[in-house]
């Protein structure tokens, strides 16, 4: 982890003779995105929000006209313009894989050879910005949240432009020069209205310094096509940079570009999400009283009050009409305007805003700034603090949400998990892994449902023990080694069991809600009961795991295994529906594969629900979590009975550990039965 006193440190001082390479830095670092598309990545970026962070998204306007600030800092912060580029292809290991994601591991390395902060830290800015939007959303700093939040789409926007990712940045070293601005202004503003933002949904990041340079390599794969995008539009236009030229330059490259806008945003709204998960998930505000703005203006009433030039002023007043329609100088977007009489009816004037949910008409504010004059009127602007007191209109609450796809979301906190609150049983697993559609993969996995899955009928051949655990387990992408499973039988033919199969259920809930699995668990499953998970591991993505891993106490899987021999309920209330706890613990394969896990004890009717297990022990129906080596909830409905046990094996193939849960039924049958029905007879 860095942080801003560790990258000032690292900041050095360019000697006097590099004064014609200080020119040119300051021509390259002034690039960056044109504005309006800076604004649309932070704007369209809450699309991808959850519905947890419906709140965060009434900001949507808030964070694209302070999308550009960063830019903005880079005349009057000497820090500032490193952050927004990286030139990776001047350091070796970006080639070899072996590139350092540590600032000060980065320096170590190289500093010897080269300014590695004149080369670019964006992965570090956005490493850094990630981590103090969380600070500042936990402690309740919402308006510092929010400007953070916007810095940070610059950086990612910045990050997903191929132009700041290399060396070549200009096309200096190919012929290409000018190209930096021609391609991410000249054309994109061209173009602006033919990107759309699609919403996939945002996830947790588990480290965002690797992802940023996950996407930075990805971005960086294109230099060479604008390159040659550029060679091939200069060749049809003549030589010109006019409309010949930039129809061909968008023809070569605005599928990706627009792709990579695409990307930037959902990249921009997952870590704004990992902020948050970060900071505890802490409750949004649906309005802020105190909100930073970048100015407000008035002109003087017909009395002839006014205030002196400089001064710093405090005005109260009430809100009294809006106007629309007009367009702001900076940037020529439309805003709204609203006119402002002070509490003693001696000024009225016009405030400025960029975002209509922040004020309206019949509001009580107070405005503190200082005095200008600007076009002959005079304003407040360098404004310290806005302060609503009062609303005379109903102010919003939080967002509630109820649609197929989402369960409500309140003050009340956790609610009813139904079966349909985000994935449907004949939903194609394939659906939700469009990323690894490069794989060219069997048309019969395009067959495979979540119900499938959740039965273990998937079709996808894998022994959870030995050799091929390992193999997976080791694997540094585990979606798609399940993807590439060889096929056992057809999807929902028969019964095969592999944790891969319940590990791609996480995935797929995570993609479905928006949350990680343990996100999404903690607010709907584990709050309401009162548990807390130790330990979860995750997978080499970040996704958590679905089938192993999982570290609860003993009397936590008690409450678990309560729950469902409750019916979803606790405390009179639902937690999970019913009709799925009654649909989970069916039998829907019955056979010897399934027999031979309880062949040491007298049972009958063995099978496998939604992840259940379940027999019957001397005409008494049970259904179990069955965990590897002895970590067992039995829920036996007969004797309104849970009984929980852990256990320890260390070798995964000696057969004494698959033993140990044959002694525990064994112990459940012949000592806790017969004491249980002497109770009840």
């Amino acid at each position: 982890m860095i942080n801003k006193h560790t990258i000032k440190n690292h900041k050095k001082l360019l000697p006097g003779c590099a004064i014609l390479f200080t020119l040119i830095l300051s021509v390259y670092t002034a690039w960056s995105w044109g504005f309006d598309i800076h604004r649309l990545i932070n704007k369209e970026s809450t699309i991808h929000l959850p519905v947890s962070m419906a709140n965060f998204t009434l900001y949507d306007d808030f964070l694209a006209i302070h999308s550009i600030d960063a830019d903005l800092r880079k005349s009057t912060d000497p820090d500032e313009a490193p952050r927004h580029y990286i030139d990776i292809d001047n350091f070796s290991g970006f080639f070899s894989g072996t590139l350092p994601h540590n600032l000060d591991s980065l320096i170590a390395q190289y500093g010897h050879l080269f300014d590695v902060i004149e080369n670019g830290i964006v992965p570090f800015a956005i490493e850094l910005f990630t981590d103090s939007l969380s600070q500042k959303m936990a402690a309740g700093e919402w308006s510092e949240a929010l400007l953070l939040a916007a810095d940070l789409g610059h950086y990612v926007a910045d990050a997903h432009q191929p132009l700041h990712t290399t060396k070549n940045y200009d096309g200096q070293l190919t012929g290409n020069d000018g190209i930096h601005f021609r391609y991410e202004m000249d054309m994109v503003n061209r173009h602006l209205g033919e990107i759309t933002i699609t919403g996939d949904q945002a996830v947790y990041i588990a480290s965002p310094v690797d992802f940023a340079f996950q996407f930075i390599e990805e971005a960086w794969v294109f230099v060479d096509s604008i390159m040659i995008a550029d060679d091939i539009a200069r060749s049809e236009s003549g030589g010109l940079y006019d409309d010949v030229y930039y129809d061909a330059l968008w023809r070569e490259t605005g599928d990706f570009t627009v792709n990579q806008v695409q990307l930037a945003t959902r990249a921009l709204a997952s870590l704004w999400y990992t902020a948050w998960v970060e900071a505890g998930m802490p409750a949004i505000p649906a309005y802020l009283t105190s909100i930073p703005i970048k100015e407000i203006q008035y002109t003087t009433d017909p009395s002839g009050v006014s205030p002196l030039i400089g001064e710093i002023v405090t005005v109260s007043g009430i809100v009294t009409a809006e106007h629309r329609g007009e367009n702001h100088a900076n940037g020529g977007i439309s805003h709204a305007y609203f006119y402002m009489s002070d509490s003693a009816a001696a000024w009225c004037g016009i405030l400025v805003f960029y975002s209509d949910s922040m004020v309206a008409e019949g509001d009580s504010i107070t405005v503190t700034g200082t005095v200008s004059e600007y076009n002959g009127e005079t304003e407040i602007r360098d404004v310290t603090e806005f302060i609503r007191h009062s609303t005379r209109n109903s102010l919003p609450g939080p967002i509630d949400v109820s649609t197929n796809e989402a369960q409500e979301v309140s003050d009340r906190g956790p609610q009813k998990v139904t079966q349909d609150h985000t994935l449907q049983g004949d939903k194609k697993m394939m659906d939700y892994f469009p990323e690894y559609e490069y794989l060219n993969l069997d048309p019969w996995k395009y067959n495979i449902t979540i119900r499938h899955l959740l039965q273990m009928k998937g079709g996808l051949e894998f022994d959870d023990s030995g050799a091929s655990w390992l193999e997976y387990a080791s694997s540094s992408d585990w979606v798609k080694y399940a993807l590439e499973l060889p096929k056992s039988h057809e999807p929902g033919e028969d019964w095969d069991y592999s944790t891969p199969q319940t590990n791609l259920l996480s995935v797929i809930l995570t993609k479905a809600t928006g949350m990680s699995t343990k996100q999404f668990a903690d607010l709907y499953l584990f709050g309401p009961l009162g548990i807390t998970i130790a330990q979860w591991s995750q997978d080499p993505q970040g996704y958590y795991t679905g089938g192993h891993e999982m570290y609860f106490t003993p009397r936590d899987m008690a409450k678990f295994g309560l729950l469902y021999l409750n019916n979803a309920t606790l405390n009179e209330e639902e937690i999970v529906s019913k009709d799925w706890v009654l649909e989970s613990i069916q039998n829907y394969e019955y056979g010897n594969r399934i027999e031979d896990i309880f062949q040491y004890i007298e049972t009958s009717s063995a099978g496998y629900g939604y992840q259940w297990w379940t027999a019957t022990f001397y005409d008494h129906f049970c259904y179990m979590a069955r965990g590897c080596c002895g970590q067992v909830i039995y829920c036996i409905p007969d004797f309104d009975l849970v009984v929980v046990t852990t256990a320890c094996g260390t070798v995964m193939d000696d057969p004494i550990v698959f033993d140990q849960i044959a002694y525990i039924d064994r112990f459940l049958i012949n000592y806790i039965f017969p004491a249980i029905n002497d109770f009840w007879n």
